[in-house]
């Protein structure tokens, strides 16, 4: 693998960023089902987008 080839620079940085995002995926669905947590606070966000949706 040539480290310097602007091509295979590209091939896995498009790896990296697709392995990345299955990661924050996968911790926002653990953090929200599993422990039924919002730590992110996602709730407030849409809550102050759209309060009435919530009501």
């Amino acid at each position: 693998m040539d480290i310097m080839n602007e091509k295979t620079v590209k091939q896995v940085e498009k790896l990296a960023e697709e392995k990345i995002s299955i990661l924050i995926r996968s911790s926002i669905e653990t953090a929200q089902n599993d422990m039924e947590s919002d730590i992110f606070g996602f709730r407030e966000v849409f809550h102050h987008a759209a309060p009435k949706a919530w009501t």
